[in-house]
């Protein structure tokens, strides 16, 4: 299975939002940004890097550059979720958040999953 890279980001992020029902399957794929997810509601997983995550409403994903990913969609199965694409420039201008994907890294999981 090739790993491609997908999406752009031309400018210091960019913000999306998806509601429904998955049309179809994601392939395992990278960015040359860093990325988060905010699960809202519904029954996804996500796998990073080859460790695989059960997501609830509330869990954060975060994608450093360069990790391979892909969200883990059930059929059928309808899901909410915000997506961020952030660019290095603007995480270095942002310490505390750039601080957030270290801290995770250091953990060894790329998921935070809500209390």
């Amino acid at each position: 299975m090739s790993k491609e890279i997908r999406g752009y980001l031309n400018e210091s992020f960019r913000v999306f939002y998806n509601q429904g029902v998955p049309k179809e399957e994601v392939l395992p794929h990278y960015h040359d940004f860093r990325k988060i997810v905010i699960l809202l509601g519904g029954n996804i997983g996500y796998m990073v890097e080859e460790q695989q995550y059960n997501l609830k409403p509330g869990s954060i994903v975060f994608v450093d550059a360069g990790k391979i990913h892909r969200p883990l969609l059930h059929k059928n199965d309808e899901y909410e979720r915000i997506i961020i694409y952030l660019s290095d420039e603007f995480l270095r201008s942002r310490p505390g958040l750039l601080g957030a994907f270290e801290t995770m890294e250091n953990r060894g999981t790329y998921v935070a999953d809500a209390p």
